[in-house]
């Protein structure tokens, strides 16, 4: 059972790492939008162009993003990913005592991770507004945290789950 606590904690530990490197690009990428907003073109940051239009001011325009990323990163971190923290952790505590790593996570988690990580590599090449992905990767970010946050208590407090 130890050992099943460690994995669960262990992926919590590998979703909070990633989650707070997204956290500090996007809001780089957000800081720095708004920084070069008084010297671009109009409508060179749409997202930040928007905040900017509701609060009236460049600093309130770039906190605004910033909280609206946080909120949908939140959102989709106890909604949608709370859903896969609890089949992997229900995998990994279904286990038997003696399981190898190569049983740890299905093969198609492997496959969502290759995904997102090939999602990450095009979001360098697109063209898209600093402030918009600076939006995507705070957001991102967040949920990753939330979810971290799950498999943290799940390995503090284990559910009950019958094993294999």
């Amino acid at each position: 059972m130890k050992r099943h606590r460690t994995f669960v904690a262990l992926s919590g530990v590998l979703w909070f790492v990633v989650g707070v490197i997204l956290l500090r690009k996007g809001i780089g990428l957000l800081f720095d939008a708004g920084g070069r907003m008084h010297y671009e073109e109009a409508g060179t940051f749409p997202l930040l162009t928007l905040s900017v239009s509701l609060v009236g001011d460049i600093r309130k325009g770039v906190v605004v993003s910033a909280l609206s990323g946080c909120i949908v990163g939140m959102a989709k971190g106890r909604c949608v990913l709370r859903k896969s923290v609890r089949r992997i952790v229900n995998r990994i505590y279904s286990l038997p005592p003696s399981f190898s790593y190569g049983e740890i996570y299905p093969k198609g988690y492997y496959f969502l991770l290759a995904g997102m990580a090939g999602m990450g590599a095009v979001m360098r090449v697109i063209p898209l507004p600093s402030d918009i992905k600076g939006f995507i990767d705070l957001s991102v970010g967040v949920a990753l945290v939330t979810g971290a946050g799950l498999y943290f208590v799940c390995a503090a407090i284990p559910p009950v789950v019958e094993r294999r």
